[in-house]
C-alpha cells in the first residue's frame, strides 16, 4: 500500500530505441558466443566483448549527454531571466502529469 508507483523508465528517462538495439544485439552476441561453447580465442569472443563495450559506452554518453542538456536549458532560461520558460523547462524535465 504505501510503495509508490512510479512510471516505466522513470529512473532512466534518458532511455531510448538506440540503446535498445545496442541491448539486443548485446545479448544475442553473447547468446551465440554460450552456443558456442564459450570460447576464449575466436571471432564470437571478439564480437560479443565488441558489442558489449559499445552498449556500454552508449549508455554512459547517454546518461552524460542528458545531465547537461538539462542543466544547460534551466541555465539559459535563468540568465535570460524568462522566469516562464525556466518553469516549463522545470516541469518538463522533473513533473509528470498523471
Amino acid at each position: 500500500m504505501s510503495i509508490p508507483k512510479v512510471k516505466h523508465n522513470f529512473y532512466k528517462f534518458w532511455w531510448d530505441e538506440e540503446l535498445t538495439a545496442l541491448k539486443q544485439a548485446s545479448l544475442d552476441s553473447f547468446n551465440l558466443w554460450t552456443a558456442v561453447g564459450k570460447p576464449r580465442p575466436g571471432s564470437e569472443f571478439l564480437a560479443m566483448k565488441h558489442a558489449k563495450f559499445a552498449y556500454k559506452l552508449a549508455i554512459k554518453n547517454k546518461e552524460h549527454g542528458n545531465q547537461n542538456e538539462f542543466t544547460n536549458s534551466l541555465n539559459d532560461a535563468l540568465l535570460a531571466k524568462d522566469m516562464d520558460s525556466f518553469w516549463r523547462s522545470w516541469r518538463s524535465k522533473f513533473c509528470f502529469n498523471n
